[in-house]
């Protein structure tokens, strides 16, 4: 390894890699095939279930509005 081609933190900085072109065409027809094999007749596959995982949500709570600990009235009720 030729340190010369790398910054102080490792990033590569060296000449652009040269890619060969099978390598590219080679993805060009994978993605082609990946388009050809859904047709637009077929209804969604045993797949689209398993790939509808939503998201958790988030919200931004603003410092102010945090609390952490329990107010005494939560704990002991009023009075």
């Amino acid at each position: 390894m030729d340190e010369s081609n790398y910054d102080e933190f490792g990033n590569y900085i060296g000449p652009e890699l040269a890619t060969s072109s099978e390598e590219e065409s080679e993805v060009e027809h994978d993605v082609e095939e990946a388009d050809s094999d859904h047709s637009e007749d077929e209804g969604p596959g045993p797949m689209a279930m398993e790939l509808r995982v939503e998201a958790p949500q988030t919200q931004i709570v603003l410092h102010e509005d945090k609390q952490y600990y329990p107010d005494a009235e939560d704990v002991f009720g009023p009075g």
